[in-house]
């Protein structure tokens, strides 16, 4: 299975940048949120454990891998 799989295609959304990586897991997480996939508690687990990230999205004719590391250097 996909990732697309378990979620409508209209919660997807690709953002080219953010400031640093929480501002990534808040965008990350909103439309997952909003549509109650997730709740606040899931969003805040995230920013504590502090966690590298993989979010793989499959859309033809487009892969894009996306990966948020907190300590990561630029």
């Amino acid at each position: 299975m996909r990732l697309i799989d378990y979620f409508p295609e209209a919660s997807i959304t690709i953002r080219p940048s953010a400031q640093n990586w929480q501002e990534a897991v808040d965008f990350s997480m909103s439309s997952l949120l909003t549509n109650r996939y997730i709740n606040e508690n899931y969003i805040q687990a995230i920013k504590i454990q502090q966690s590298v990230m993989v979010l793989t999205i499959f859309w033809r004719p487009v892969s894009r891998c996306l990966m948020l590391a907190p300590n990561a250097a630029r």
